[in-house]
C-alpha cells in the first residue's frame, strides 16, 4: 500500500452496524471514490477491530471453545496474508463503552437470548424437557466486555501475537504487537483511532495505516480526525477464477475494494462550487466535519435519526444549497483549542492517568471543543423540516437541546477517539424530540445563555463486570457472571429496585413467545437507558468489595516490542489458550503494560523519572512515583538517568561495553588488530590459547579451541561483489561454510554440536566467516541506509550451556533484529547475523 491510512472491512459484516444504509448511499453518490486493488500488499501499521472477527468466527466454530480459537487464529493468518503488516499490529477488543450505547447493545443481546431459548425448546421437545446448554458451548452473548470468557480471548490474542512474531512466522518482521483487551476502556474502533493518533504523533503520519473493521462508523472516525488525512476504506471479495485450496482462501485470489477518503474530500469540496473557496487544510477539515455531522443525522448506535420532512439522503443536498448561497465562508461545526490541552478525563483526578493513558494521542490531535454556527444550523434545520409545524410540549426544549449536545458529543468522540462523558444517554423517551421543527422553534432560547456544549466529565467509566450487568439480559447475566461472582445474583431478581422491572420482562420470555410478549406489553415501558447506570456500577463495586478478580478492574493495553542491542531480553513464553496447542515463545521481546507509544516516546523518548529492576521486572516511574510502564521478565540492566532518552542510554551502555571488551564494531575496511586471548579464558576443555581479533566478545571461543593436532580443512575462497543501494562496489574474500564440527562435553556427559571457526588473524570478512564480516561490511559501505552505525550483538546464556545472541541494526526505516542459538557465543552470533542478512 502507498503511504496512507487504509480500512479493511470484514466481508461478512461489512457495515452491519453503525449508520443504516450508509455504504450504499456512499457508493451511489461517489462512485469515483471506489477502486479495486489486489491483496497481498504490505502496510507499516495494521489495526484490527477484533469483535467483528469474533462473531464471524463463532458462527463457524460449532460452539466449541477449542475450535473457536483455532479458527480465530486461521482467520487472523488469512487476514495478515492479505494485508502484510511491516512494523506494528494493533488488536482491539471492545471494552467498557459509553452508556449511550447500552440500550442498543442490550436489545441485540436480548433478541439473541430469545432465539437461543426458542432453539433450545425446539431441540428438547422430543425428550420432554429443554436441553441444557453444553458446558463448553459458546454463545455470542459471551462476547461481551466483563464476561470471564473475554479474558481468555485477550490471553489468546497475546498468545497469537507472540507465536506469530517468532522467526519465520507471519509477524516476524514486525517490531511491535499490541493487544487492547476487553478490560481496556473504550470500543474497538475508538481505540484504533487513539492508537493511530499515537503513531501519527510519533512521526508515522505519512506511513501506511490499515484498519480492519466491520462497523460503518469507521468512515466517520477516519474523516473527522485530521492527523492522518489520506485514509482508505477496503472491503474484500474473491475473484471468480479464485477459490479455495484446502479449505482456505488464497490471498493472491483476493481483491480489495478501496474507498479513497482523499478522493471523497475532493468530491465534497467540488460539490460546494464556491468561486473563492479557500485551499487551506483547515477548509478541508471543516468540510469533512460537516459531512460527518450531516451523516450522523441518519442515526447510529448512540442517537436516533433526525425527524424531518426529507429523506436523510437528501439532507446533504440542502446543506450544499445553503453553503453555496447564504453561508459560503462558514461551516456548521467549528472547534476551538482549550487552554488545558486535554479533556477532563486526562487532567488531575481523571481516570486516564490511573490506567496508564498519559495522552500521547493529543500530541497529534490537540483537544478541541466543538460548537455550532447557530445561524447556519437554524437555516439547515428549517430547510430539513420542510415547513412542517412544530408541536412543542413538556420537556421538548430539554429534549432538543440534549439531542444537539449529543451530536457534538459524538463528533468530539470521533475526532479524538476518547469519550468525554461515559454516562451520557439520550433516553428512548426523548427520541420524539429529535425533530428539526422543534429544534428550529427552541434554538433561540437554547442559545440565549451561550453555546450548546457537549457533556464532559472526569467520572470513571463502568467497570467491565458492571458493563456486562447492564448489557446482558437477566438470564444470560446469571449464566455467565454469577458462577464467578455469586454476590451479583440478588441484582437479577424481579424485586431489585433498579433492575427489577427489566429483569421481570426478560425472565418472562421463557414462558411465552416474543411476539405474544410484545403484543401485551405497553410500548412506552422504560428500558435500561432509563436506569441510573452509575448507581448500578456503584452497587456492583459495593457487593464485590474484597474480591480480587480481573473483571472488576480496568486493564491497560499490552504491547510486545522487539528490542535488540544491549536491551535484548529473555525469551517470552506464553501458555496456549487450549490444551491441544503448543506453547508460544519468541526471544528478543519485551512486554510493556500501558500506553505505547507513550507520551514520553513521542517527546523524543525522554523518560521523566527513574527505572528500577527488581525480581525480574523493570518498572519505569514518574516523579510522583506512579508507574508509567512495566516490563516483565527483564534482566538486571542499568536504567536511564533522570531526563535521559533510551537512545542516550544505549550509547552509555555501549560505551561501557567497549571498556569491557564487548564492542563488536570493526575498524575501517573491515581490518582489525589481533591480540592474544589470556590463557585462563581459553578453551575450557583444555585447548591452547589462540589469537582472536580485537573486539570479539570475551568468552566467544569458550569450548571451541579443540586439540592442537586437529587440522582445519579450509576450502578455497572466491570473490563476491556486494551491490548495496548503488554504493561503490566492494570486493570481499568469502570463506565458504560450513565450518568443521566438534563435540563439547557437557557436565551431564552429553555433547552438543557446534561450528568451530578458525582463528587465523585474517581481516574481519574472512576471520569471522562470511556472515558477520559481510554484515559489518554491508553496514560500513551504506552509511545513508544505516545511520546508527555497525550492528549490535547481545548475548544471553540458557540452560545446558547454550547461548542466545540477538543481532540488531538501525536502518533508515526502523530497527531490524534476529536471534540465533548455539553451543557457544560465536556460533550464536553467526546464526543471528545470518538471520539479519536475510532480512536486509
Amino acid at each position: 500500500f502507498t503511504p496512507e491510512a487504509i480500512v479493511f472491512l470484514c466481508p461478512a459484516l461489512v457495515f452491519a452496524m453503525g449508520i443504516p444504509k450508509y455504504h450504499k448511499w456512499m457508493t451511489q453518490r461517489y462512485p469515483q471514490a471506489f477502486k479495486e486493488q489486489r491483496a497481498g500488499e504490505g502496510a507499516e501499521h495494521v489495526y484490527v477491530d477484533i469483535n467483528a472477527l469474533l462473531h464471524e468466527t463463532l458462527r463457524g466454530s460449532e460452539g466449541s471453545e477449542g475450535a473457536f480459537f483455532a479458527q480465530l487464529f486461521e482467520r487472523l493468518d488469512l487476514l495478515f496474508r492479505s494485508i502484510v503488516p511491516l512494523q506494528t499490529v494493533f488488536l482491539a477488543v471492545d471494552g467498557p463503552a459509553s452508556c449511550a450505547k447500552v440500550l442498543t447493545q442490550r436489545q441485540r443481546r436480548r433478541r439473541h437470548a430469545e432465539k437461543e431459548s426458542l432453539h433450545q425448546r425446539v431441540k428438547g421437545r422430543g425428550q420432554g424437557k429443554q436441553r441444557a446448554a453444553q458446558a463448553d458451548e459458546i454463545s455470542s452473548n459471551m462476547l461481551t466486555p466483563g464476561v470471564p470468557f473475554m479474558g481468555r480471548v485477550a490471553a489468546a490474542l497475546e498468545y497469537y501475537s507472540v507465536s506469530r512474531m517468532a522467526p519465520g512466522q507471519l509477524l516476524a518482521q514486525c517490531r511491535a504487537a499490541t493487544v487492547s483487551g476487553p478490560s481496556a476502556i473504550g470500543e474497538g474502533e475508538h481505540k484504533i483511532v487513539t492508537q493511530l493518533l499515537r503513531h501519527a504523533a510519533a512521526g508515522a503520519a505519512a506511513e501506511a495505516h490499515v484498519i480492519v473493521s466491520g462497523d460503518a462508523d469507521i468512515f466517520l472516525l477516519s474523516l473527522v480526525q485530521s492527523a492522518v488525512r489520506r485514509v482508505r476504506v477496503v472491503s474484500e471479495r474473491i475473484l471468480q477464477f479464485g477459490g479455495h485450496q484446502g479449505g482456505r482462501k488464497r490471498a493472491r485470489d483476493t481483491m480489495l475494494t478501496v474507498w479513497d477518503a482523499e478522493v471523497l474530500g475532493k468530491c465534497v469540496r467540488a460539490e460546494l462550487k464556491l468561486q473563492k473557496q479557500p485551499s487551506m487544510p483547515e477548509a478541508e477539515v471543516a468540510v469533512r466535519r460537516d459531512f460527518a455531522f450531516v451523516s450522523l443525522l441518519a442515526g447510529n448506535d448512540y442517537l436516533p435519526p433526525l425527524i424531518c420532512g426529507l429523506a436523510t439522503q437528501t439532507l446533504w443536498e440542502r446543506y450544499l444549497t445553503l453553503r453555496r448561497g447564504k453561508f459560503p465562508a462558514v461551516s456548521m461545526i467549528f472547534g476551538a483549542l482549550t487552554e488545558e490541552g486535554y479533556p477532563p478525563s486526562h487532567l488531575d483526578g481523571g481516570w486516564a492517568p490511573a490506567v496508564a493513558d498519559i495522552g500521547a494521542a493529543f500530541q497529534a490531535e490537540p483537544y478541541e471543543r466543538f460548537s455550532f454556527h447557530v445561524p447556519l444550523l437554524t437555516e439547515f434545520m428549517r430547510a430539513a423540516s420542510s415547513g412542517a409545524p412544530a408541536r412543542p410540549c413538556e420537556n421538548s426544549a430539554m429534549g432538543a437541546k440534549k439531542y444537539l449536545a449529543g451530536l457534538l458529543w459524538v463528533m468530539e468522540m470521533y475526532h479524538h477517539g476518547y469519550c468525554c462523558d461515559f454516562y451520557f444517554v439520550f433516553e428512548q423517551r426523548l427520541h420524539r424530540f429529535a425533530s428539526a421543527s422543534l429544534i428550529v422553534q427552541h434554538l433561540p432560547e437554547l442559545t440565549a445563555d451561550g453555546d450548546i456544549a457537549p457533556p464532559r466529565s472526569s467520572h470513571w467509566p463502568m467497570r467491565p463486570i458492571s458493563c456486562a450487568m447492564c448489557i446482558l439480559p437477566a438470564q444470560h447475566a446469571e449464566r455467565f457472571l454469577c458462577p464467578l461472582l455469586p454476590e451479583l445474583k440478588p441484582m437479577l431478581s424481579v424485586e431489585h429496585p433498579l433492575l427489577g422491572a427489566i429483569n421481570s420482562r426478560e425472565l418472562a420470555t421463557d414462558s411465552r413467545s416474543s411476539k405474544a410478549r410484545k403484543a401485551t406489553e405497553p410500548q412506552d415501558l422504560d428500558d435500561i437507558d432509563a436506569v441510573s447506570l452509575q448507581e448500578v456500577n456503584d452497587e456492583v463495586l459495593q457487593r464485590c468489595s474484597g474480591r480480587h478478580v480481573d473483571v472488576l478492574e480496568f486493564a491497560p493495553d499490552t504491547t510486545f516490542v522487539r528490542r535488540g542491542g544491549p536491551l535484548a531480553y529473555d525469551v517470552v513464553v506464553l501458555e496456549p489458550p487450549f490444551p491441544l496447542m503448543g506453547i508460544a515463545q519468541c526471544s528478543g521481546l519485551v512486554r510493556i503494560v500501558g500506553e505505547w507509544p507513550s507520551e514520553q516516546q513521542v517527546s523524543e523518548c525522554h523518560v521523566v523519572g527513574e527505572a528500577c529492576a527488581e525480581d525480574g521486572a523493570l518498572t519505569i516511574s514518574d516523579n510522583d512515583g506512579d508507574t508509567l510502564a512495566e516490563v516483565a521478565d527483564a534482566p538486571e540492566v542499568q536504567g536511564p538517568e533522570l531526563g535521559e532518552s533510551f537512545a542516550e542510554l544505549d550509547e552509555r551502555q555501549l560505551a561501557g561495553d567497549e571498556e569491557d571488551g564487548w564492542n563488536d564494531g570493526s575498524q575501517e575496511h573491515g581490518e582489525e588488530e589481533c591480540e592474544e586471548v589470556p590463557a585462563e579464558e581459553a578453551d575450557e576443555s583444555g585447548g591452547e590459547a589462540m589469537s582472536a581479533p580485537a573486539g570479539l566478545e570475551d568468552g566467544a571461543n569458550e569450548g571451541d579451541g579443540g586439540d592442537a593436532e586437529e587440522q582445519w580443512d579450509e576450502k578455497e575462497t572466491e570473490e563476491v561483489v556486494l551491490n548495496v543501494d548503488d554504493e561503490p562496489e566492494v570486493e570481499v574474500a568469502q570463506v565458504e561454510e560450513p565450518f568443521p564440527k566438534r563435540r563439547k562435553r557437557q557436565p551431564d556427559g552429553r555433547g552438543t554440536s557446534a561450528a568451530v571457526m578458525p582463528q587465523t588473524g585474517r581481516p574481519a570478512a574472512q576471520q569471522e566467516g562470511s556472515t558477520v564480516g559481510l554484515l559489518n561490511m554491508l553496514v560500513q559501505t551504506s552509511p545513508k541506509r544505516f545511520p546508527q552505525g555497525p550492528p549490535q550483538f547481545a548475548f544471553k546464556e540458557h540452560s545446558q550451556g547454550l547461548w542466545c545472541c540477538t543481532a540488531s541494526v538501525s536502518t533508515a526505516r526502523g530497527v531490524l533484529s534476529a536471534t540465533g542459538t548455539g553451543a557457544s557465543k560465536s556460533v550464536a552470533k553467526q546464526l543471528s547475523a545470518q538471520g539479519l542478512l536475510r532480512q536486509l
